[in-house]
């Protein structure tokens, strides 16, 4: 959207009044100054990283805040733009925002058409249909896609495209303020957290990013700066040129006109870039910066000019051609670059930046209180994502820690492939800047180290293997794409006693057992074979996501997150409807485990107790019971906690909870001895974004309030991993026809019986209220788009929502608009009692009784696959 005459006076200059709490002390005796105080001590308490992330999103926030606008002065505040980057991106520190450079957690789903991360593999795909057609539809449906993008940039700009492209977001953009702004984003359905405002005021005020409203342009009429890059990589010896953007461009005042009545010649120009004049740049590119220093503007730099520089006077130059030196030139804005850490990377005056050691440099351009920040890394290749890794002397994990390396942080791998410690576990050989400050070479974690540059985005090989015997069996890999340009492989396997493997992929069966064969890529990319040598086991295929639970029931601990496709070892069952089974989950962990036997389909049917229990599970659950009463809570922290996989600090970070979040605690408390500061930890469960997380907090940063003595009745598997819930739900929907809608069937839930190939158009003429039709995430679609089961029809009578009722398709059990053969063996199975669909996917499968899917139900699913059914 373009700035109009209205944007130009939504400037930018208050970035200086948050950026200067750090730099200059306060004075005593204003009320004012106190909240000044409590700011600065909240940004002097947060890491280089992460005060240099603070600056580079303020200036980013702000230039999108200028050039999102329209004549009704509608916008997005530049403080909702930076504190929801803080609050949902985790200051760009997670594999979401270092390999997506998604700073907002925007989901991908099959509308989208950019670039999809997939977090299970931290790799980006082209689109959503790359993924689906390389890992199948059925993964790409399971699987947690996210958004992403060639830069932070075009984060920020899709963050505020989101609340443009919406009519339900309307409310958003009109808002008074940004405390306005964040009550009307959770009134407008954003998220499900009722606390979501509260919080995101609070990230806003701790970090004064509530300053970055007060707008106001300079006398040249000049917003503020934005920079050609907000994060760069660099060599150590290279050089990259930057260039800082005004905005709007400025106005200068007419020059004076000097004795022979002609006017200068000089333009408009930010800095020393080279002869264009203010109206066509307003760069400080450092490209051809010499030509306005002095190679042919001598009227400027006075090379040309002896009557005032005195070179041609003979004079040594006195006090006038001092004065000159010190004054800026006429109409170029006089931009001051720095760099932070010159040691680590050198800036000139015209923005080339050269890389002099390994390490971390923000560069800023500065002007008038303005400013544009970019982070350069020098001398790096990979990243550091999701958690910070301990930094070890030798591949080993008992071997001597060399600090922490932060998760965010860059570093320079020295190996293109990983390799295998003492433990077993993948290691890369790294130089890296540890918390404690000093430069090492050591080992970190493969999973946690994101090399830049990844060709191979996909492996495919057969997750279950079985072998008998002293059997010989190569398995093929299939590497996508094909056009990556190196495709080698590295093989190894968990116990060569049970299976060993060449490195051509060839199998060789040992003693019996179960073994592990990790296939890997260069770039750190890889597949999980699980091999069953002389074990009873079947191969099942995973329909939908599952939890892969402790014991045969809902109420038990699970240990994580199967995806739907996935191939898995069935060694028990079915037993009580469940399947005891080995599978890999999406943390690329094999485990034990049981799971509910309707979502896996298995080549035949294991009898029940077939097989002793080889029970090889490294980390089984001691207690078979269920927990104890599980306690309610709320976290009591300033900004957010982070929640780990593990008790203690090493764990993964599972989900960051705001301050407020309600918390379900699981049993008694963890001791950590290996832990210095925090040793006590709760289990605990908490919903986030509608999604239910599960890991350990430290008991220091929750507030036990209560006990819940009924057990969680959410059942397993929950196919909507991100729900809408309705405000009403009605357990006994009424059948009969609302009088609001003609022709299809509702009741307080649904609007169903709503033909296959209906628009929106179509469907529009059979309401008599005011409606807007949404995909399930929200997005509004248009009157061409075809309806899916799971979008939403919002009733409205004037500006006020009425209520919300979920369409179902007829037929259309997966949500996509279509009815296919997959539809169509759904039924069959919902029929058949070895599938369950739930809520509207539910609905959608029943073509007479609204309750029950039947088998007439089924006769007529398969009648439209063939085209010839009709109402």
């Amino acid at each position: 959207m373009r700035h109009t005459a209205t944007g130009k006076r939504l400037a930018a200059t208050a970035l200086a009044a948050v950026l200067l709490f750090l730099a200059f002390p306060l004075l005593p005796g204003s009320p004012v100054l106190t909240a000044r105080a409590d700011v600065a001590g909240n940004i002097s308490r947060l890491s280089e990283w992460q005060r240099d992330f603070l600056r580079v999103i303020s200036s980013l926030a702000l230039k999108d805040a200028f050039d999102n606008h329209d004549d009704q002065g509608n916008r997005v505040f530049a403080s909702i733009t930076a504190g929801q980057a803080l609050y949902e991106g985790g200051w760009a520190r997670y594999g979401i925002s270092v390999v997506a450079n998604n700073q907002y957690g925007i989901k991908a789903y099959n509308t989208w058409k950019g670039k999809v991360f997939d977090e299970r593999t931290d790799m980006v795909y082209d689109s959503y249909e790359t993924l689906a057609a390389i890992e199948g539809a059925a993964y790409a449906k399971d699987t947690s896609l996210w958004r992403a993008y060639d830069s932070w940039e075009e984060s920020v700009a899709d963050h505020s495209a989101l609340f443009f492209g919406s009519k339900r977001f309307a409310q958003v953009l009109q808002a008074a303020d940004y405390k306005d702004c964040a009550r009307k984003i959770v009134e407008s359905g954003y998220c499900s957290d009722n606390g979501y405002d509260r919080n995101l005021i609070n990230v806003i005020e701790s970090y004064g990013l509530n300053l970055l409203d007060d707008v106001t342009a300079d006398e040249y009429g000049v917003v503020g700066l934005i920079m050609s890059q907000a994060r760069c990589v660099t060599g150590i010896g290279e050089t990259v040129s930057l260039t800082a953007q005004a905005y709007p461009d400025p106005v200068f005042p007419a020059p004076e006109p000097d004795e022979s009545g002609e006017g200068s010649e000089s333009g408009g120009e930010t800095s020393g870039s080279s002869e264009s004049s203010g109206e066509e740049s307003t760069e400080t590119s450092g490209e051809e910066s010499g030509e306005t220093s002095g190679e042919e503007s001598g009227e400027i730099s006075g090379e040309e000019s002896g009557e005032n520089s005195g070179d041609e006077s003979g004079e040594p130059g006195g006090g006038e051609t001092d004065e000159l030196e010190t004054q800026p030139e006429p109409n170029v804005l006089p931009i001051v670059w720095e760099s932070n850490a010159p040691q680590v990377a050198s800036v000139d005056e015209q923005g080339n930046v050269t890389g002099l050691s390994q390490g971390i440099a923000l560069i800023t351009a500065s002007y008038n209180g303005k400013e544009a920040a970019c982070l350069v890394c020098v001398g790096t290749n990979a990243f550091v994502i999701d958690s910070d890794t301990t930094l070890y002397a030798k591949p080993d994990s008992d071997s001597d820690s060399l600090g922490k390396v932060s998760r965010g942080m860059p570093v320079q791998v020295l190996e293109t492939m990983p390799r295998t410690g003492a433990d077993g576990a993948d290691y890369y050989a790294v130089i890296a800047n540890t918390s404690n400050g000093k430069l090492q070479t050591g080992y970190l974690t493969a999973r946690r180290v994101y090399p830049l540059g990844r060709t191979v985005t996909s492996l495919h090989a057969e997750t279950v293997v079985h072998l008998t015997g002293e059997e010989t069996r190569p398995v093929a890999v299939q590497v996508y794409p094909q056009s990556a340009e190196n495709k080698a492989l590295q093989w190894k396997t968990s116990d060569a006693g049970v299976v060993a493997v060449s490195q051509d992929g060839v199998l060789q069966a040992g003693s019996k057992g179960t073994a592990i064969v990790t296939v890997t890529a260069e770039g750190g990319l890889s597949v999980q074979i699980i091999v069953n040598v002389d074990v009873e086991a079947l191969t099942g295929i995973t329909t939908t996501y599952l939890k892969l639970r402790a014991q045969p029931n809902t109420d038990s601990d699970y240990y994580g997150i199967i995806s739907g496709g996935t191939h898995v070892s069935v060694l028990r069952g079915p037993e009580d409807g469940w399947f005891y089974i080995q599978a890999e989950m999406k943390n690329n962990l094999i485990r034990y485990g049981y799971s509910l036997a309707q979502y896996i389909q298995v080549d035949g049917t294991l009898p029940i107790g077939l097989g002793s229990d080889p029970d090889p599970d490294p980390d089984p659950d001691p207690d078979p019971d269920p927990p104890e009463r599980k306690r309610s809570g709320y976290v009591n922290v300033d900004t957010v906690l982070n929640v780990r996989s593990t008790a203690g600090t090493t764990g993964s970070v599972v989900v960051q909870l705001p301050k407020n979040a309600e918390v379900i605690i699981l049993g008694e408390e963890v001791y950590a001895a290996s832990e210095k500061t925090y040793k006590n930890w709760y289990h605990i469960l908490a919903e986030v974004g509608g999604q239910t997380y599960e890991g350990y907090a430290a008991t220091d940063f929750i507030v036990v309030t209560g006990e819940i003595v009924e057990p969680d009745p959410d059942p397993d598997p929950d196919p909507d991993p991100d729900p809408d819930p309705d405000p009403d739900p009605d357990p006994d929907p009424d059948p009969d026809p609302d009088p609001v809608v003609t022709g299809y069937l509702t009741d307080d839930l649904y609007v169903w019986m709503v033909p296959v190939g209906t628009d929106v158009a179509e469907f529009l003429t059979h309401i008599s209220l005011t409606v807007t039709v949404t995909s399930p995430i929200g997005e509004e679609k248009e009157g061409s788009d075809l309806l899916a089961t799971g979008d939403k029809a919002v009733f409205r009578i004037g500006s006020v929502t009425v209520y919300t009722k979920e369409i179902a398709v007829m037929g259309d059990l997966n949500g996509d608009g279509e009815v296919t053969a997959s539809d169509y063996i759904q039924v069959k199975r919902a029929c058949l009692q070895t599938l369950n669909p739930e809520g509207v996917y539910r609905r959608a499968g029943c073509f007479t009784d609204p309750s029950e899917i039947t088998a007439t139900d089924y006769l007529k699913a398969k009648r439209i696959v063939l085209g010839s059914f009709s109402l």
